[in-house]
């Protein structure tokens, strides 16, 4: 988590108020202690979509077999791979 902030010190910084209204970026990250439950958060979050990923296109590889003859044309482990885009 603190490699993580080191390197995207910015990341999680607030936008300061800038001119005319809009909002700009912080020009200083934050402590690691101020951010540290929203990193944490955030690599929880990151870590779920990726093992829900893998753990789908392990399922996928189970589960789906192509019929013969309706492969994808352009498929490299065809043996008559001719489509082109």
């Amino acid at each position: 988590m603190a490699d993580y902030h080191r390197r995207n010190p910015l990341r999680f910084a607030a936008p300061r108020p800038g001119r005319h209204g809009w909002r700009a970026p912080s020009a200083v990250g934050p402590p690691l202690g101020e951010v540290r439950s929203a990193i944490i958060d955030h690599l929880r979050g990151a870590a779920r979509r990726r093992a829900f990923r893998l753990w789908l296109d392990a399922r996928r590889a189970e589960l789906v077999r192509l019929a013969p003859g309706y492969e994808h044309p352009g498929d490299p482990r065809q043996p008559d791979n001719t489509h082109r885009h």
